[in-house]
């Protein structure tokens, strides 16, 4: 019954702009894309594509509205995770490192300050004079 339908097939291009749209919403996957890291619009192509059979079947806008676009719309975010993930690797890698380093600086800090003659020994060595020969015990 569908296919008896007065209505003309919408355009390709139409159907394409509409699932980029509804992509570049969500939340998500905004901010990949708005960094054109990921090349959208040839993604959308490809599952529209694989979706319609390279444009040999004609959709129909009740069609397209219940059964094609949630299928290029689902492909298309699975294709997107695989971008996603090797960022959060490299981001957690990251920051990883940023903690080491920053570790390592700061036990090298404390044993250049409390080595003999250091201003860190120095004062400890005053304090314990000062209090009369006894341990500190904060």
């Amino acid at each position: 019954m569908d296919n008896h339908i007065a209505f003309q097939t919408p355009r390709k291009n139409l159907l394409l702009n509409e699932v980029v749209r509804y992509i570049k919403s969500t939340k998500k996957y905004s901010e990949m894309i708005n960094n054109k890291s990921v090349p959208l619009k040839d993604i959308v192509t490809k599952y529209f594509n694989q979706v319609t059979n390279n444009n040999t079947i004609k959709v129909t806008t009740s069609g397209w509205a219940v059964h094609e676009r949630v299928e290029i719309i689902k492909m298309t975010m699975l294709e997107l995770e695989k971008y996603i993930i090797p960022n959060v690797k490299r981001r957690f890698r990251g920051i990883i490192k940023a903690l080491v380093l920053i570790n390592k600086t700061y036990f090298d800090h404390l044993k250049i300050y409390y080595a003999p003659g250091g201003p860190g020994m120095t004062e400890a060595y005053t304090d314990f004079i000062e209090k009369g020969n006894t341990l500190r015990i904060a």
